[in-house]
């Protein structure tokens, strides 16, 4: 999502308190699912909901599109998903470590992010993690990220002098700004899977 879409949906978010927090995680599951990174999102949502109400919006957004992406990797798009991922032999190495130990490889797969978060969503689909394990580490494992990127967007707003969401979304897209020459945050992401 760009960040010139991103502006009007969060004002609108921010004008309307009740129906945007339910719009805000619909949006965030569809990012999830489409390969959008969500750190805008996640900035934004603190800057509208404060660090409590931000994180668990983002963080339940992020759940339910995480699960989403992997019963689509695990089903529909499986035979995509393996055909990009299985060709790597560090793809053999986490498929062997989630055999051997399971949901705690998914947690650290999750706290130490070298794989992207929407991509990986995809590729453990094609590993044998029962959902709920995947479900429920994926849950614990992306709490510190998210916790720390509301956090970010909280502060935005709060030393900011101006409404929330769009000085956050103009400090966000300075974060995401450099991500290398020529390639957005969604094309790197892309490149992953």
């Amino acid at each position: 999502m760009h960040k010139d879409q991103l502006r009007p949906l969060l004002v609108w978010t921010d004008a309307h308190r009740t129906q945007g927090a339910f719009a805000f995680v619909a949006v965030y599951i569809l990012c999830t699912v489409l390969f959008v990174p969500g750190l805008l999102l996640s900035l934004g949502g603190g800057a509208i909901f404060g660090l409590l109400l931000g994180t668990l919006l983002v963080w339940i957004g992020a759940c339910i599109g995480a699960i989403l992406a992997f019963l689509l990797g695990r089903s529909l798009l499986r035979d995509y998903v393996a055909a990009r991922v299985c060709q790597y032999p560090k793809w053999l190495a986490v498929e062997h470590a989630i055999q051997e130990e399971g949901w705690q490889i998914a947690v650290l797969l999750r706290l130490a992010p070298v794989v992207p978060f929407n991509a990986l969503n995809y590729i453990l689909g094609l590993t044998n993690l029962p959902l709920p394990q995947y479900a429920w580490s994926t849950a614990a494992g992306i709490l510190p990220g998210t916790l720390m990127f509301v956090y970010f967007g909280s502060i935005a707003s709060i030393t900011s002098g101006e409404a929330g969401p769009s000085r956050t979304v103009a400090i966000a897209s300075l974060v995401v700004s450099d991500q290398g020459p020529g390639e957005s945050a969604v094309e790197q992401e892309q490149d992953t899977i």
